[in-house]
């Protein structure tokens, strides 16, 4: 049996979680916001879910190595607010997308491919993550969930592009 880093582990986890969900309708979209002193900070995008209409999920989410994005099948946890020093304090909300614009436009219709943002660094020999996720949907919309350096962003480009669904 070949011995497996976690760095590959956790990927190969992620690509089938996320390579599950292709075929799936979506019925709606939620984020986890993020906010310091009840100010939401509005450089970080939080967590996406995804509910599906078969009652599935599909969750992209920071991972805690500050440059990966995981993928789960779970739906979004909300943290539990928390002080982080004296009188500043950290709490998120879970805000619905469903009936925002541009978002409202996914719901109904099917996720048809998906793909990996591979970072590679040269100056570390071996080192790459999965730094982000590009979800495309039958619509022609186009979802890109990114870490950028440990501040999550959510592109969303409306009918832009032709996504290629070979295998």
């Amino acid at each position: 049996m070949m011995n497996l880093s976690p760095i590959v582990l956790q990927r190969s986890k992620d690509l089938e979680a996320i390579q599950s969900r292709v075929g799936k309708t979506v019925r709606s979209l939620s984020r986890g916001r993020f906010f310091l002193n009840e100010e939401p900070v509005d450089e970080d995008e939080g967590s996406l879910e995804i509910a599906f209409a078969d009652a599935t999920f599909l969750t992209l989410d920071l991972a805690r190595d500050g440059e990966s994005v995981r993928a789960i099948t779970e739906p979004l946890s909300v943290p539990e607010p928390f002080d982080l020093d004296e009188g500043n304090r950290c709490s998120w909300i879970r805000m619905t997308l469903t009936d925002d614009l541009p978002w409202s436009s996914l719901m109904g219709s099917r996720l048809i491919a998906v793909d990996a943002v591979i970072d590679r660094w040269q100056k570390l020999q071996d080192h790459e993550s999965v730094s982000g996720w590009i979800l495309c949907f039958d619509t022609g919309d186009v979802v890109v969930y990114l870490n950028c350096g440990d501040i999550a962003k959510i592109h969303f480009l409306h009918s832009m592009f032709k996504c290629n669904t070979r295998p």
